[in-house]
This record gives structure tokens, C-alpha cells and sequence, in this order.
């Protein structure tokens, strides 16, 4: 094979330079990456921004987290935003954000309120 012909292979221009090296590389993933359970990556992250627990009053919220063994941390309000960290009995199982939006209330409605939303990290 002549000079020539192993830089068209390889995605070289005349030149010295890369211009299409990806067409070379990229026929190798054919298909989409999956994670061990079988599930696409994007559905994955979906589904892990979605288990947010959200509630409509602060006393619903509080009463879930300390059912779950959480306690109280500190708490943060500045005008309409207010937020509560919650730290666990036993510190390897980390820390709850429960912090308030205005949203709608539920899925089907058209009400819109205060709505507690519910993170752990």
C-alpha cells in the first residue's frame, strides 16, 4: 500500500494533519452503552432525578424524615427560599436537603403552591 493510501486509511490529509480521524474510530461502538443492570444510561439518570419525594406541607415532610431516622441540622430562609438540612443518627448513611419550591401541587393539577422537595446526599 503506498503512503498515500495508509494516510486516507488512517483519516491523515495531505497536509500532516487530522481531519477525520473519528470515522475510524467511531465504527467501533455500534451500540449504546449500557450500565450492568441493562438499562440505558439516560433512563438511568431519569429515573434518579425523578425518586425525589415531594410534599405539600412542611409538617409531611418533617414527619417522612424522622421516620426515615434523620435529624435536625440547621436551617436556612432568605425571603421566599427556605431550606432544612438533616443530618442521620449513624453518619454513614449522610445527609437530607428538604428544600421549598413554588410548583405545582400534584402531576394532574393546575394549582400551583409551595411544594417540599426532598434530597439525599
Amino acid at each position: 500500500m503506498t503512503l498515500a493510501g495508509q494516510k486516507a486509511k488512517m483519516g491523515l490529509a495531505q497536509q500532516g494533519t487530522v481531519l477525520a480521524l473519528f470515522l475510524t474510530t467511531g465504527d467501533i461502538m455500534k451500540s449504546k452503552c449500557k450500565n450492568p443492570n441493562g438499562i440505558s444510561n439516560m433512563q438511568t439518570i431519569q429515573d434518579a432525578k425523578s425518586n425525589s419525594p415531594k410534599f405539600n406541607s412542611l409538617q409531611k415532610a418533617t414527619r417522612y424524615i424522622n421516620e426515615l431516622g434523620y435529624v435536625f441540622k440547621v436551617r436556612n430562609s432568605v425571603k421566599e427560599d427556605r431550606s432544612v438540612i438533616y443530618r442521620h443518627k449513624f453518619t454513614k448513611k449522610g445527609h437530607v436537603f428538604l428544600k421549598s419550591s413554588y410548583d405545582f401541587l400534584s402531576a394532574g393539577s393546575m394549582e400551583m403552591g409551595t411544594v417540599w422537595t426532598i434530597e439525599q446526599f
